[in-house]
């Protein structure tokens, strides 16, 4: 999360001092040009702290149940339901930074230290990329095991690898934030072209110090130029947006014409039917699951994309406003999965009722569970 708020009397003393070094002079001009902006009274405060605890708490809940699921029945350990507790793995990793990012924006400082500020930087690009590689995997494993079924299907072995390399390539992809992100006064976001930045956080202390009621809040930044900015947002735009889904609708589109509109040679048997019924409930479990993925995501990505584009909204009161909902929307995407996978997946659903089955409800739903599955044996039994 890189929000900043440049002021016009933060630029013309930078370019003013661009060629001094005095920490004299950076001292009056900071404590000349302090301001903050705080755009949320207390009740839009409490509206939004209420909205990302409801993310927290169902991320939480809907998370740990699908990995219990899996982990419960082996039954569940299929190469598709492995990637799939690999992407719940992630989703819960994500509520770690909801609460110190919430603060930032609600208050307008980062309070959090630079060791924070570099975690935040660069888990945000690492848990998206864990996601958007997940869904690239599982799409190749589905395509593989559909279009060509008399291919061997892929080993544990094989899986626990696809998803170590999913980890170390996410590893990778955040790792700039890791490395260039640091603490900056608010406004003052450039002053590293004046003074580096242990002696500009010094300044600021010893402006606290001196004058206890010029508070200077803080801004998590990427410290490099706007070139390199530019060309991160772009190029994280396109490799985890754009590009994943051109290869998700290479994979998917084919697997749909396939197993809606292929038809096989000869009488297709009642096991082949049902076969094939079961990998488009599956199917359409997956692409809901990328969908919503892709809507939520898309304003967050836009939204770095547009400062890019119009550096001059950045000033605009309301940003923060459209940040807190794209990201809102982004950080929710953790919680809808596991409703997903309970609402059109049975063996989901029938899990979910039995991590429950202290309520009569879940209960009952099982008894009925196990009559229709002992009649159907029965059934089938008479027929042979």
């Amino acid at each position: 999360m890189n929000i900043t708020s440049h002021s016009m009397n933060s630029t013309e003393f930078i370019k003013s001092s661009s060629s001094s070094t005095s920490l004299i002079t950076v001292t009056n001009n900071l404590q000349n040009t302090i301001t903050v902006h705080n755009v949320f009274n207390i009740t839009s405060c409490i509206i939004i702290i209420f909205m990302f605890i409801i993310i927290v708490l169902f991320s939480i809940i809907g998370n740990i149940l699908v990995m219990w699921i899996i982990l419960n029945n082996r039954r569940m350990r299929t190469v598709t339901n492995c990637f799939l507790f690999n992407l719940s793995a992630a989703d819960l990793l994500t509520i770690f930074q909801i609460i110190p990012n919430v603060y930032y924006v609600l208050k307008n400082d980062w309070i959090f230290g630079i060791a924070y500020c570099k975690f935040s930087q660069f888990f945000t690009s690492f848990n998206i990329a864990i996601s958007v590689f997940t869904f690239i995997a599982i799409s190749s494993d589905r395509y593989t095991a559909i279009m060509f079924p008399l291919r061997p299907r892929s080993k544990l072995k094989t899986v626990i690898c696809a998803i170590a390399a999913i980890w170390l390539i996410s590893f990778a992809i955040g790792l700039p934030g890791l490395i260039v992100a640091t603490v900056f006064p608010k406004n003052f976001s450039n002053l590293q072209n004046v003074v580096n930045t242990t002696d500009l956080l010094v300044v600021v202390n010893q402006i606290s110090v001196d004058s206890p009621d010029q508070y200077v809040s803080n801004d998590c930044i990427l410290n490099w130029s706007s070139e390199w900015s530019e060309a991160y947002d772009y190029t994280l735009f396109v490799l985890m947006y754009v590009l994943p889904l051109i290869i998700l609708a290479t994979t998917y589109i084919p697997i749909s014409i396939h197993l809606w509109f292929h038809r096989g040679l000869g009488e297709v048997t009642r096991a082949q039917a049902q076969n094939v019924q079961s990998k488009r409930r599956a199917v359409k479990m997956l692409c809901a699951v990328m969908l919503i993925f892709a809507i939520c995501w898309l304003p967050y990505q836009l939204f770095f994309i547009l400062l890019q584009l119009s550096p001059t909204i950045k000033s605009s009161h309301s940003l923060p406003i459209v940040f807190i909902c794209c990201y809102w929307l982004a950080m929710s995407n953790s919680m809808y999965n596991p409703i997903i996978y309970i609402l059109m997946n049975k063996k989901f659903r029938k899990g979910f009722y039995t991590a429950f089955s202290c309520f009569p409800y879940c209960r009952e739903y099982i008894k009925k569970d196990k009559k229709i599955k002992t009649n159907a044996t029965s059934v089938h039994t008479l027929q042979v």
